[in-house]
């Protein structure tokens, strides 16, 4: 049986982590709409964003030297508190002045709780 009070506790500790050391980020969730009447439009499309707090990361030569990420590549640790969606593979994510590709999404819950989200970008 898990405790939900250290679940609360661990999304605590990782928003303060990223208060701390982190910086602000954009979650851009691209929402499409109806197929426009113009053919050569496609369908609309609403981007949303989303801001999150995370810490900015480089992934060690390792997990380059197995083929797990490409020079450059990052990882987020993203805080979960307050942010109103879960990311996907299918949003991007702006920091700095580029626009991130989500290439992977690791979450951490505890006992069914999500704690902490840990995003692999690259640009």
């Amino acid at each position: 049986m898990s405790d939900p009070l250290f679940a609360t506790e661990m999304l605590y500790e990782t928003d303060a982590m990223c208060q701390d050391i982190g910086q602000t980020i954009t979650i851009r969730r691209i929402t499409k709409g109806a197929l426009d009447a113009n053919p050569t439009k496609g369908y609309a499309e609403t981007p949303t964003n989303y801001t999150a707090t995370a810490v900015v990361g480089s992934f060690d030569k390792e997990y380059i030297q197995a083929g797990l990420a490409e020079l450059g590549d990052k990882r987020l640790v993203v805080s979960l508190l307050g942010l109103a969606i879960t990311p996907t593979i299918l949003d991007t994510v702006l920091f700095g002045t580029d626009t991130w590709h989500i290439i992977d999404v690791m979450e951490t819950d505890v006992g069914g709780t999500p704690t902490v989200t840990i995003l692999h970008v690259r640009r």
